[in-house]
Parts: C-alpha cells; sequence; structure tokens
C-alpha cells in the first residue's frame, strides 16, 4: 500500500517478536520503521554481544539488512537464528515471509509448514498462510480465513485491517475503505488503517480526504518516512509542491536521515522546478542506501529532467541491477531508448519478462496484447527486432479483423500470419516505450465503415455551424478537465461527447453537448462518430489513437513527457493530420493556449468554406 515504499517494509511490517524479547529490540524495531537503520544496528550489536543466541535481536537485525537492500545477508541472519535454534518458529515465519516478498511462494509455503508442525497455526502464522494465499492469486480463499477471524473477534481492529489490506490486493478498494473506517472505529489511534485509508482516497481522486488520513497517521507517528513520502505525492498531485516540500522538511527534523524523506523531498523540489536542488537530495538519498534501487531510480529522473539522458540511463541500469530493481525497468529501457542505447535497452527490458527468450533462439513472430493502445505502439517494433535477430519479424492480428475494443489489424504491415504451433514472442513492453522517427514507420490501413458513419452525418444533418467531437477518458488517464476545453470553445458549434470511462461523468458539465456514447459499442462506431464531425479534440487514449490512424483533422492533448507516436519532444507527429498540443511543466496551460490558436484558425477556415459554399450554391 505504500508508494514506493523500500522493499523491507513487507518484513518490518510481518515481524514475529517472542513474548520475551526486550525493551531494547522494541525500541530498535520503532527505529527501523523510522528509517534509522544506524540507530537500531547500534542497539541489536550490543544486545547481540551480550546474548549471541538474542532471537529477537537476530530477527531484527534481519530486519536492519533488508532496510539497507542486503537481501542476502537478511537471509543469512535468519539462517543463522535456526542454526542457533532450529526450533526458532520467530525466524522461519520471517524467512517465510522474505521468500514471499520476493515471490519465492514454494520456499515461503515451506517454512509455514516447519513452523506449523513445531508450534501449530498460531495467528501470526495464519497471517503468513493468508498472505501466501492471496500471492498465489487464491484472493477468494484468503479473504474467506480472514474473514473467519473477524468473526472469531470483530472487535479486533487488526482483524478489520488485515481484511482491508486484502480487499486492496484484490482490487476490491470501496470494501478495503470500508475495513480500514472500521479498524479506526475499533483503535482511533491505528495509524496503519489511517495511512492505507489515504491510500485509497488518494487513489479514488479524493486528495483532500487523503492529505487529511495521512496527516492523522503523523500525528501519530511524526515524521514516519513512508507516510511523509505519500503526503508528499498528494500535494504535488493537489498543485501543491510548496507545501509539500514543508512536509518533507519536517519529516527530516524529526527523521534526520531518512531515505524516503529525502527522495520526497527531492520530488517536490522538482516539482516546484529546482532541478539542481531535487537532484542534489536524489544523490545524497543514493548514499545513504546505494544498494537499493529507488534512489538511484530517483537520480536517474533528476538527470532525465536536467536532459542529461546518458547519466540518466547509467542511474537507471544500476537501478535494475540491484535487489527488486525489476520493478524500474519500463523505465530504464525507456531512458535507454531516448539516448540511442537500444541493445541495452532490449537487454533490459527483456530481463522484465523471465520467459522471454533471448533474441538468439526467438522465433519472428510477436504476440499482440489485447490491448489497442499497445498494438498501436507495437509497429517500431519491427525494424529494431529484425536489426537485432537478423530475421523478419511480424506482428500477428487477432483474425485480421478489428475487435472491439480489444484488437487493432496492421494490414499494410502483415504478409503472413504465425502457423497455430509457432512460439510466439511476447515484448510488448519494448514496444511501448520504443521512440524511433515517427516518419520512418507507415500508419496502419484502417478503412472507415461507411454505413455507419453515413448515419452519423445523416443524424447531424446539415449545418452551418461546425461540429466539434471531443472524445475523451477522463482526467485519470492523463488527460485535461473538461471544464477548461469547454472555455475555450466559445463560437456557435455542435459539440459531439464521445466519452468513455471517467469522462462521462462530465457530461452534465454542458447541456448543449450531444452524447453519442449509448451509440458507441465497437471501434468503428467511435470512428465513425468522429468522422462526422469537422474538428476532433481528443486525448491520447482510444480517441486520439483512432482519429489519427483514420487522418481525421483536429488537436490531441498530451501530457508532459508522452509517447513517441505524438511527436511533440521527438519531432513530427506519427499521425500526420493530428496537431499536438503538450503540457507544460505547471500543468494544462500551454496545451490548452496552443489549442485556442488552433480552434480561431479553424473557425475563421470553417467559415470561409461556408461562405464559399452558398455562394457556388447561388
Amino acid at each position: 500500500m505504500m508508494s514506493e515504499s523500500m522493499p523491507n517494509e513487507f518484513l518490518l511490517g510481518n515481524l514475529l517478536f517472542d513474548d520475551e524479547d526486550s525493551q531494547a529490540v522494541q525500541i530498535a524495531a520503532d527505529h527501523l520503521r523510522l528509517g534509522r537503520p544506524d540507530a537500531a544496528r547500534l542497539i541489536l550489536q550490543d544486545i547481540l554481544k551480550r546474548i549471541p543466541h538474542h532471537s529477537g535481536a537476530l530477527n531484527c537485525l534481519a530486519a536492519e539488512a533488508m532496510m539497507r537492500g542486503d537481501v542476502k545477508k537478511t537471509e543469512e541472519i535468519l539462517q543463522l537464528a535456526l542454526t542457533i535454534n532450529p526450533q526458532d518458529t520467530v525466524a522461519l515465519g520471517n524467512l517465510g515471509n522474505l521468500h514471499l516478498h520476493h515471490q519465492r511462494i514454494a520456499e515461503a509455503r515451506l517454512c509455514l509448514e516447519r513452523a506449523e508442525a513445531l508450534a501449530g497455526l498460531t495467528p501470526a502464522l495464519e497471517s503468513l498462510l493468508i498472505h501466501i494465499l492471496s500471492s498465489e492469486g487464491e484472493f477468494d480463499v484468503a479473504i474467506s480465513l480472514q474473514e473467519k477471524v473477524l468473526e472469531k473477534n470483530p472487535k479486533n481492529a487488526e482483524n478489520h485491517y488485515n481484511l482491508g489490506v486484502l480487499l486492496a490486493r484484490s482490487q476490491q478498494h470501496k470494501s478495503a475503505e470500508e475495513c480500514f473506517q472500521r479498524a479506526i472505529f475499533q483503535r482511533p489511534a491505528y495509524r496503519e488503517a489511517w495511512h492505507n485509508l489515504g491510500q485509497l482516497q488518494a487513489r479514488s481522486g479524493r486528495l483532500k480526504e487523503a492529505i487529511f488520513s495521512f496527516k492523522r497517521a503523523l500525528l501519530l507517528l511524526p515524521g514516519d518516512p513512508a507516510t511523509i513520502s505519500t503526503l508528499v505525492d498528494v500535494l504535488i498531485q493537489s498543485d501543491r509542491a510548496s507545501d509539500a516540500e514543508e512536509e518533507a522538511k519536517r519529516g527530516l527534523i524529526v527523521t534526520p536521515g531518512a531515505v524516503l524523506s529525502i527522495l520526497a523531498l527531492g520530488r517536490a523540489q522538482l516539482a516546484l522546478g529546482r532541478k539542481q536542488d531535487a537532484l542534489t537530495n536524489f544523490a545524497s538519498a543514493v548514499r545513504a542506501a546505494p544498494e537499493h534501487p529507488l534512489p538511484l531510480m530517483s537520480l536517474a529522473r533528476g538527470f532525465a529532467a536536467l536532459g542529461n539522458y546518458a547519466k540518466a540511463a547509467d542511474a537507471a541500469i544500476m537501478a535494475t541491477r540491484r535487489p527488486g530493481g525489476t520493478a524500474f525497468r519500463d523505465f530504464a529501457g525507456d531512458l535507454l531508448l531516448k539516448f540511442g542505447r537500444f541493445s541495452a535497452a532490449w537487454q533490459v527490458l527483456a530481463e522484465a519478462t523471465p520467459d522471454i527468450p533471448s533474441l538468439e533462439v526467438a522465433e519472428n513472430f510477436i504476440q499482440i496484447p489485447e490491448d489497442i493502445l499497445l498494438v498501436l505502439c507495437l509497429a517500431p517494433l519491427l525494424r529494431l527486432a529484425q536489426e537485432q535477430a537478423g530475421k523478419d519479424v511480424f506482428i500477428i492480428p487477432h483474425n485480421n479483423t478489428v475487435v472491439a475494443g480489444r484488437l487493432l489489424s496492421f494490414s499494410n504491415i502483415i504478409e503472413k500470419v504465425a502457423p497455430p504451433t509457432s512460439n510466439i514472442l511476447a515484448l510488448a513492453q519494448l514496444g511501448m516505450v520504443l521512440r524511433p522517427d515517427p516518419t520512418s514507420i507507415p500508419l496502419p490501413t484502417l478503412v472507415l465503415d461507411e454505413t455507419k458513419a453515413s448515419a452519423w452525418r445523416r443524424a447531424l444533418g446539415a449545418r452551418d455551424k461546425p461540429v466539434i467531437a471531443l472524445a475523451f477518458n477522463g482526467e485519470n488517464d492523463g488527460e485535461p478537465p473538461l471544464a477548461e476545453i469547454l472555455k475555450i470553445l466559445n463560437f456557435p458549434c455542435t459539440k459531439l461527447a464521445i466519452f468513455t470511462g471517467d469522462a462521462r461523468r462530465h457530461l452534465d458539465v454542458d447541456p448543449d453537448m450531444l452524447d453519442a456514447g449509448p451509440h458507441l459499442i465497437e471501434l468503428s462506431d467511435i470512428a465513425a462518430a468522429m468522422a462526422s464531425a469537422d474538428f476532433v479534440i481528443a486525448g491520447r487514449g482510444i480517441g486520439g489513437h483512432l482519429a489519427g490512424a483514420f487522418g481525421l483533422s483536429g488537436a490531441v492533448l498530451v501530457p508532459r513527457g508522452s509517447d513517441w507516436c505524438w511527436g511533440v519532444e521527438h519531432g513530427p507527429s506519427w499521425f500526420r493530420s493530428l496537431h499536438s498540443c503538450q503540457a507544460g511543466e505547471t500543468g494544462w496551460g500551454p496545451a490548452l493556449a496552443e489549442l485556442s490558436n488552433l480552434l480561431i484558425n479553424f473557425q475563421k477556415s470553417h467559415s470561409l468554406r461556408v461562405i464559399n459554399g452558398v455562394e457556388e450554391r447561388n
């Protein structure tokens, strides 16, 4: 539930302490939770000098090693604890948690079975079992077990909290939020529940509520680096970067040197445009936790913000080589491709999926994922794959047709379809981040359904006012606020709303808009509706891609740093008929200003066409 959290968090969150563990070990554990591994290590080393076989100290020291990103040392300490005492169920449980954190589920189950044979299914081990089941994707079983635990003690706040975690992991966010609220009702000072409640509120766009929840969590544990980190991100999202910086600084007063807080301070400074200050803090975090991938990846982002893609790519590669660094491989591949290091990008991205074979042994086919945006971005993979593999590579369509909402055929690229028995090389991730010269890649050949297009033209009728199609998925997909776009459409026009997803809740913003939604069943319906308009304004989602692929005139509004096909930072757009309007560092102002100028020119040209048409009729 923690954004950009350190990988030791899971281990700390599930540390199993014997009842006889000393207060000193508990103090050391508190230091770890506050991001102070050095202070914790001093206490633990002092205990172990006097009591070398102290179970709690060894388990806590394992968590300290994990915080430093030293997975090997963590496992060594836990194995040492088990060598000293093979019946140490605490160490077995923590070793199981460690295996589970790294998705070594079979090993986690083995640890669980050994511990259960020694001590029975204790509440702590039952919790481990539930986590194993959820990691195996058995959410229904895990949730059912946790609900039974809750039935036994419905007033136990932790039982509500654990159920909330499982529901959140299974994407049941509303039910999870209710569980966290019940946990807080039972225990108002339940810091973790406040934190996770804030995460869910932020996820649903309720940023003010999220800020309140995170601040309540900080009242209960001032300076907590994980909460500082998430609070800073939400404040930045709320356009309160200055407040974000102040929160990060306050956190560092309470917990000096906390890596997550240092990184949060850097992100706030980056949002404020103080790139050099941000880079200094990112570098400081790397020095504090050199074996952890997150500071290195933040440093890479800092270098990228300054335009130094060479150093950014090097830092990103180093991050992917650290334990837990696989989550950053897409971003690392993107940086490498920007800098033109194609072979390194291929290697980094292929490693992200262990099942992807090397190029030398790969078959000459690429599977298209069931997502039209991925498909549209896969085209540039052909040239790179051919160069690297020395063989022909083909994109395989689904029945060579357009399937509603899923796949799109590249009929001008495809020359053959893979036999059913062929091995298929899945490289969608690489296709998503390729940024080649758009002019060197042929556009997909798409044929408009003329029957549907004619029906839309008849429905709209002959109008002196231009028809403006608005095709958006919603602000959650990186699109500008609809209200701001409607302010620009201040001239007489017919507004055709082609809204999907979150954008549909904005239909009541302008009662004069025509809602095309009920008539949009397939992709061909969306294309036909847009083709009936004189000008298309779209986001970077399905509307923008279809408008560009069908050669419709208009503009697409894209966030800063968008995909290669929009051509904002990488030369001409792949879609020749669309003008890309890119957001600036501080928001959508530059994009909306550019759109306003385009619409002024469009209005003049449309008026001229209408006048000429009237003269010809006369």
